[in-house]
């Protein structure tokens, strides 16, 4: 598989890493979890299991699934309303392809796969509800989804629950050393059952550092970010990946919570000289931000302009953002494309991000729970658990779809899925990397790649940044 020689030392590197920034991904985050932050609108494609997920048959909720005939019910929170809902559109409808491709290779073991998708909204306060239902009520054995920002405030709730959770959403800081097994599988006293198969911030904003100092000379940086917990996320991994690079960030300017007006901030900003500048806010912010940085004409400046992924998009894309450059872990697995065709069949919505690797959590997911059924013979929330490092690191049989995986552990044999996202290898906290793409904007908002920095470099940038 591609880019695997360093893999392990790269995450290994990672999991050295203090989580120095608690922060959210939704919201008000830069990146918000998403790739456009517009609102969105019906759900397409298939609507099989998108119902409210029925009480298990025991109270225990953690055998709740054992043997039996009826359906294998997990359950799948998801933003389908609210500020961020385009972004969750096709990843619910990723979410039920995976639901339909498992059914059609025979389901879990003998049984049919039923995959709750419930909204959650983009709060906390939506989510708490439906995702406490979920654990205690419906009791069910796993979770695909969760935001950062919905995570991180419910993280002692599904430690107590001891319910796996795998999602393609959260780049947050916070999970850089938090999730996962310890890499003891077999040992669930030290999990933390929270895994995720996209690429933390950290990875992102090293690959941008790493090429704007390298590529472009640039040795001063200025930032400019939100007070959610989000935007401090990614601002505090751009400084420490920018300071442990060798470069200096001269300012950081914090503008307040639904603040309107820039001016001021902005002003303050710029009484500063640098190389180049961060914006880490989400995408509402940064359409004012843009109209006022333009009207202030700091857009003339000769400074390199960097903005969150997903923070700018064609839809609110303006003249003045022409050249500025966005960080992003793009989708490059090795069935990236076949991933492609079959969505573009099931759905008519577009894949982000963020449905690539959501749909490497529902197969990661679905492949776990057809291991415990043929190493343990129950599917609990235990047995999951001590099954998605397995299914997912280096050392079995490399599989690319839960058919090919059933039919290797019926067989007895360990399997490693490699993913649309990327390789999914976790690490010892749950994590994946993947290279990171360098992108710019063009005068019509569409992006071009200008470089790509390999995993390889990451893995040899690391110590750099790791405190």
């Amino acid at each position: 598989m591609d880019e695997t020689i360093d893999r392990r030392r790269l995450l290994a590197g990672l999991s050295a890493l203090g989580a120095t920034a608690i922060a959210g991904c939704t919201g008000g985050d830069g990146e918000a979890d998403t790739e456009d932050g517009s609102d969105g609108g019906e759900s397409g494609g298939d609507d099989a299991g998108d119902g409210t997920t029925t009480e298990s048959e025991e109270s225990t909720g953690t055998s709740a699934q054992d043997g039996g005939t009826e359906p294998i019910r997990i359950g799948s929170p998801q933003g389908l309303t609210g500020r961020y809902s385009s972004v969750a559109q096709p990843v619910a409808d990723a979410v039920r392809l995976a639901q339909q491709e498992v059914n059609d290779a025979g389901g879990i073991g003998e049984r049919e796969l039923e995959i709750s998708v419930e909204d959650v909204g983009w709060t906390v306060e939506e989510a708490r509800p439906v995702v406490d239902k979920m654990l205690n009520v419906d009791q069910v054995p796993l979770l695909l989804g969760l935001t950062s920002g919905i995570l991180e405030p419910l993280w002692d709730d599904i430690q107590s629950a001891e319910t796996p959770v795998i999602s393609g959403y959260p780049g947050s800081t916070f999970l850089d050393e938090r999730g996962g097994d310890s890499g003891t599988p077999e040992d669930l006293s030290d999990d933390q059952w929270v895994w995720r198969t996209i690429a933390s911030y950290t990875i992102r904003l090293l690959g941008m550092a790493h090429y704007l100092q390298e590529e472009r000379d640039a040795e001063t940086l200025a930032i400019f970010t939100g007070s959610e917990p989000g935007d401090q996320s990614q601002a505090s991994a751009m400084r420490r990946a920018w300071e442990g690079l060798g470069g200096e960030v001269v300012t950081e300017v914090t503008y307040r919570k639904d603040q309107s007006d820039f001016r001021t901030p902005l002003t303050e900003l710029y009484e500063s000289t640098f190389d180049a500048v961060y914006f880490s806010t989400p995408q509402a912010d940064l359409s004012k931000i843009g109209q006022q940085w333009n009207e202030l004409g700091y857009s003339d400046g000769d400074e390199i302009v960097v903005v969150t992924n997903g923070a700018l998009s064609q839809e609110v894309f303006q003249p003045y953002f022409e050249g500025v450059l966005q960080a992003s872990s793009k989708p490059a697995g090795p069935v990236k494309e076949e991933f492609e065709e079959r969505f573009g069949e099931f759905s008519d919505k577009e894949p982000n991000v963020w449905t690539y690797a959501n749909w490497d959590a529902a197969m990661v997911g679905a492949l776990a729970m057809e291991r415990a059924v043929q190493t343990e013979g129950e599917i609990t929330r235990e047995t999951i658990q001590r099954s998605i490092g397995p299914v997912a690191r280096e050392g079995g049989t490399t599989v690319t779809s839960f058919e090919e995986g059933k039919t290797e552990l019926q067989d007895g044999n360990e399997v490693n899925y490699d993913g649309a996202a990327s390789a999914t290898e976790f690490d010892a906290y749950g994590n994946v990397s993947a290279a990171v793409n360098v992108q710019q904007f063009g005068e019509s908002g569409e992006t071009s790649v200008l470089q790509t920095v390999s995993l390889e470099t990451l893995t040899e940038l690391l110590p750099q940044v790791s405190e």
